[in-house]
């Protein structure tokens, strides 16, 4: 699995996104299945697609920046 993928799976899988799902069940969630499916459904997968895509437009800009120098 790519880092990108694991980061993410992480993120969905995480103690933020586990919290936001339990509030909206109104109960605990362990449910892999669950969690994946409320952080695709309420914007966490296209937040971080946005995040990432930041991240790594940056990292070029620092790199191009640093070669500039």
């Amino acid at each position: 699995m790519d880092a990108r993928i694991r980061q993410q799976v992480a993120e969905a899988l995480g103690p933020t996104n586990r919290w936001f799902c339990c509030e909206k069940l109104g109960r605990h969630i362990d449910d892999a299945d669950l969690l994946l499916s409320h952080y695709i459904k309420n914007g966490g997968a296209e937040d971080f697609a946005r995040r990432y895509t930041q991240m790594i437009a940056g990292d070029r800009n620092c790199r191009t920046e640093n070669q500039q120098g």
